[in-house]
């Protein structure tokens, strides 16, 4: 129905660094934005990714989280690369947990 908002709240979560850009992105982005660009009309969809300027992102709704500071320190190190999705990820569930689908 027009004017009503979609009830269905879906997450999408990009991989590792990859920004949500047409620019920057690459073949996940494209296909997350040109998939969930025609279904916004019927689904409430959030992207989570990378850190992604403002004037280069793709039209969606797009977050990230602050923690991606300690992330690009952590994957500097050797032995601590591997915790970097798994921090990542941990500082996200509180936003995830509140829709219906990831």
């Amino acid at each position: 129905m027009p004017g009503t908002r979609p009830s269905l709240k879906v997450g999408v979560l990009l991989s590792g660094r990859e920004q949500f850009s047409p620019y920057y992105g690459g073949a996940l982005a494209r296909w997350t934005f040109e998939v969930y660009s025609r279904l916004r009309h019927h689904i409430d969809v959030t992207v989570f990714g990378y850190p992604t300027a403002p004037d280069q992102i793709y039209n969606l709704r797009h977050r990230t989280s602050s923690i991606w500071h300690m992330c690009n320190l952590i994957s500097q190190i050797p032995g601590a690369r591997r915790y970097e999705e798994p921090l990542w990820l941990r500082a996200l569930m509180q936003p995830l947990r509140q829709l219906d689908i990831v």
